[in-house]
């Protein structure tokens, strides 16, 4: 396993993302790299399509590498996240808190 400094660069460094991991697709938003998701069932898909769901990016989640192989996603062709989304999130948790605290 990389060090956590290192795992964390991998995401900072790329030029596109493909994971199969909750966290690798958080980071991928975090540094702005556009991705791709292979759904896991054994891990949570639930969480997956949530954060995808209110990112208005359900696109970015596919079932199986199979579907990647095949050629029926088009890795050049996947659109940039819309961070307008994101910044929206991030608004509304910001007001929970407040509204919680």
């Amino acid at each position: 396993m990389p060090a956590v400094q290192d795992w964390l660069a991998s995401f900072a460094n790329a030029k596109f993302v493909v994971t199969d991991s909750f966290h690798g697709m958080v980071f991928s938003i975090v540094f702005g790299k556009p991705f791709i998701v292979i759904s896991n069932k054994d891990r949570g898909a639930a969480r997956f399509e949530s954060l995808l769901k209110k990112l208005n990016a359900s696109d970015k989640l596919i079932d199986s590498t199979s579907v990647l192989m095949s050629g029926l996603v088009k890795i050049n062709e996947i659109k940039s996240l819309d961070f307008r989304n994101l910044e929206l999130e991030k608004e509304k948790s910001l007001f929970f808190l407040k509204d919680y605290l």
